[in-house]
């Protein structure tokens, strides 16, 4: 059941667009959604980094940081 919540999340967001979230420390991290797993997506962060993220916690960030 929560692989379709994770889906549905997943359908607000498109490859390619500028996200936000925020890990266990608090500080936002900003980067772009680069693919659909099968219950999180990946988002490469400003900094070159890969984050495996549940959609849920994603929120489309502006296009600037």
């Amino acid at each position: 059941m929560s692989q379709v919540h994770a889906h549905k999340a997943m359908l607000e967001f498109r490859i390619g667009d500028r996200v936000t979230f925020e890990p266990e420390n608090g500080t936002p991290v900003f980067g772009i959604l680069t693919r659909y797993n099968q219950k999180s997506v990946t988002v490469i962060t400003d900094d070159g980094r890969r984050w495996n993220v549940s959609p849920r916690f994603l929120r489309l960030a502006e296009s600037n940081p």
